[in-house]
């Protein structure tokens, strides 16, 4: 998503990027904590401009 962004930026064109957290998952394993990654993750892409939201429902 963050990728995506981006291009769009350098393209300088105008768009939304939207990613459902509950699209958004890893593993846990040891020190890669999965709670913590995936909100790491969500995090980032707040901070690149890519909208995040709860879920996308029809």
């Amino acid at each position: 998503a963050v990728t995506l962004r981006t291009w769009f930026n350098r393209q300088d064109k105008r768009s939304r990027v939207i990613v459902p957290m509950n699209a958004v998952d890893t593993y846990e394993l040891g020190l890669h904590s999965r709670d913590l990654m995936n909100c790491m993750a969500l995090y980032g892409m707040l901070g690149n401009g890519v909208e995040v939201v709860e879920k996308i429902a029809d």
